[in-house]
């Protein structure tokens, strides 16, 4: 910049030389105007006029830049982090959601037929049960329904929770008074006892439940678990059921069919009360690998006089026991006539079970099925 500047400069200098001459020939040339022709003097001669002369530019030195030496680096320094600030939350205000409860659910109407042929019909599962049968009674508990139960029979010790509740009087005569106070929704029956026919006349409606073998034991769980609205535990109770029979039956299967007499009741010794046919006695001794000597019988349950039994010499003798006590005890059959003299006797194969486990059907009859099995076949089940 400061080169052009300085070239500026020069031109602008000879500029102004160059019109300074121009000026000055102009005005020497040019004629002055007279009035009368003169002769024109003797002009001395002019001494030439000598150029001005042009000064000499003399170009402005350039400065010589010294350059300024560059500082050594130092050793940078970190700066200090910057404080992140977070910023506090600015709360907001939720949006309001209106929340509708779901409708009640609709009532399931429950409806069917009993034992007996007798159709039933509720709008609702039944809340306030009374039970007049042991069996059932298990059978309820089993289900989880200890809040529902409102009432049981004097002979419903099972489970313990059963003795608590209030009751309603014998199997055999029920209070209907007592059945009435409770205000049940429905009384579970086994339709043996008349009396309770009286409640269809007070508009309290009952169902018979009456299996006639184990499969209708389950049914009959199915059933009660239906009418209360407790399938799901009534089909986990028949699952296990049937695993349980299937094992009993898997391990006796192909293995020596014991001769098994059972007592039922022995008043009267010389004509005992045992298990017939169509009895759960019975099929339970069937199923654990025995053969009930009583299984040709005219019914379910019979007397068999003394001479029946020593012709058909029972290996095995089962006592029902009956709140924990034998109805004879082993130590009086081997003493009494005939019985002595049977395999059983001679061979001390003479064994007493809990009558509740067998004659009860209720879920706790696959056990009477083990413990039967146990007693007829001791070298298969260890004991």
């Amino acid at each position: 910049m400061q080169k052009l500047v300085i070239i500026l400069t020069a031109l602008l200098a000879i500029a102004l030389v160059i019109g300074g001459i121009c000026c000055k020939t102009e005005m020497s040339s040019t004629p002055v105007p007279t009035n009368t022709p003169t002769p024109a003097p003797t002009l001395a001669p002019t001494p030439t006029q000598m150029p001005t002369p042009i000064p000499t530019l003399i170009p402005t030195p350039t400065p010589v830049l010294t350059p300024v030496p560059t500082p050594e680096p130092t050793q940078a320094v970190t700066p200090a982090p910057t404080p992140v600030i977070t910023p506090t939350p600015v709360p907001t205000q939720m949006p309001i959601i209106w929340y509708m409860p779901p409708p009640p659910p609709t009532p399931i109407p429950v409806a069917g037929v009993d034992a007996m042929g007798r159709p039933f019909e509720f709008s609702t599962p039944p809340q306030r049960i009374v039970s007049h049968v042991p069996s059932i009674t298990a059978t309820l508990f089993a289900l989880g329904l200890n809040e529902q139960i409102v009432g049981v029979s004097d002979f419903c010790n099972y489970p313990e929770e059963a003795k608590s509740k209030p009751k309603i009087g014998g199997y055999f005569d029920p209070s209907i008074e007592a059945i009435v106070a409770l205000e049940p929704d429905i009384v579970l029956t086994d339709g043996h006892v008349s009396a309770i026919d009286q409640l269809e006349g007070l508009g309290i409606p009952f169902v018979v439940i009456q299996p006639k073998d184990i499969d209708g034991v389950l049914d009959d769980i199915s059933l009660l678990g239906y009418i209360t609205a407790a399938e799901q535990m009534a089909e986990e109770i028949i699952l296990d059921m049937r695993a349980r029979i299937d094992a009993v039956v898997d391990t006796v299967g192909g293995a020596y069919t014991t001769r098994v007499f059972y007592v039922f009741d022995a008043t009267d010794p010389t004509k005992p009360w045992t298990a017939g046919p169509t009895s759960f006695v019975n099929d339970l001794i069937q199923l654990a690998g025995g053969d009930n000597i009583a299984a040709q019988a005219a019914g379910p349950w019979v007397q068999f006089s003394i001479e029946e039994l020593v012709d058909s010499d029972p290996e095995i003798i089962i006592v029902d026991s009956m709140m924990g006590t034998a109805v004879i005890s082993p130590e009086e059959i081997k003493e009494l006539t005939g019985w002595k003299d049977t395999t059983a006797a001679k061979e001390d194969r003479i064994y007493a079970i809990d009558g509740d486990l067998v004659n009860r059907t209720g879920p706790r009859i696959v056990q009477g099925l083990e413990e039967m099995a146990k007693v007829i076949h001791p070298e298969l089940f260890g004991s």
